[in-house]
C-alpha cells in the first residue's frame, strides 16, 4: 500500500515539473515575441502613415498584422536606396545612409485582396555645404569683357540659390544659374578707357561679390 502511495507521489510530481517546464517553455516564447515585436512600429489600417529614417541609414521592422496574411509588397523600382522585403507578418524596410542634404522620400506599396495600401518613407538629409571650386572667395578678372564664365559650383544639395550684392551698383555684372548642371554663369562688360587710355577712377574700384547660400 504503502509502495503503491510513493509511485503516486512520484507520478505527480513528475507532472508539476512537466507543468512548470511548460509554463516556462510559454513564458519564454512570449518573451522572445516581445523582443521580436517590442521595436516594430505596427501598421494601421486606412489611415496614413509616414516612416522615418535617419540619414545614417537604418532598419526598421513594422508589424503588418492588422492586413492578416495575404498581402505583398509590389515590385517596382519605388527607390534605389530603400528596399523593402515581406519577413513573415512583418515588413522590412532597410534605408542606406543618406550622403545628400536634402531630404529624399519614397513611397511602399502593399498588395492586399482589398486593394493597396500605400507607405510613405522620408529620410533625413546630411549637413549641407556649398562652395565654388578653385575659388577662395575671390574672382579677380581684367579690364576687357568676359562672357559666359563657367564656374563649378560643389555642393550636396539641389536647392541652392546665388544672390547678387549691391545688384543695382554693380550691373556690369550679370549671372545665369543652373542647378542640374551646377554651374554659375558670369557676363562680366568691358571697362571703358577714357581719351588718355586710363580707367576712370570709379570703375577702378568697382566691385561686386557673390554670395551662395543653401536654402533648406
Amino acid at each position: 500500500m504503502r509502495h503503491t502511495q510513493t509511485n503516486k507521489l512520484h507520478a505527480m510530481y513528475k507532472n508539476i515539473r512537466l507543468c512548470a517546464l511548460l509554463i516556462i517553455v510559454a513564458l519564454a516564447s512570449a518573451c522572445q515575441k516581445d523582443l521580436t515585436l517590442g521595436g516594430a512600429e505596427k501598421f494601421v489600417q486606412g489611415e496614413t502613415q509616414t516612416f522615418t529614417f535617419n540619414q545614417e541609414g537604418e532598419t526598421k521592422m513594422v508589424d503588418m498584422a492588422a492586413l492578416g496574411d495575404e498581402w505583398q509588397v509590389e515590385n517596382g523600382t519605388y527607390s534605389d536606396w530603400l528596399s523593402a522585403k515581406k519577413v513573415g507578418n512583418m515588413l522590412e524596410l532597410i534605408a542606406s545612409a543618406n550622403e545628400g542634404a536634402d531630404e529624399r522620400k519614397a513611397q511602399v506599396v502593399v498588395i492586399t485582396p482589398n486593394g493597396k495600401q500605400v507607405l510613405d518613407i522620408t529620410q533625413f538629409g546630411s549637413e549641407p555645404y556649398i562652395t565654388v571650386e578653385g575659388s577662395n572667395g575671390t574672382a579677380i578678372f581684367s579690364h576687357e569683357a568676359h562672357t559666359a564664365v563657367e564656374l563649378n559650383v560643389l555642393s550636396n544639395s539641389e536647392n541652392w540659390r546665388v544672390e547678387q550684392v549691391d545688384k543695382e551698383k554693380n550691373d556690369w555684372l550679370t549671372y545665369e544659374v543652373d542647378i542640374k548642371q551646377h554651374k554659375l554663369k558670369l557676363n562680366l562688360t568691358a571697362i571703358e578707357r577714357n581719351s588718355n587710355g586710363h580707367k576712370p577712377a570709379e570703375a577702378r574700384n568697382s566691385s561686386s561679390q557673390m554670395v551662395t547660400s543653401i536654402s533648406y
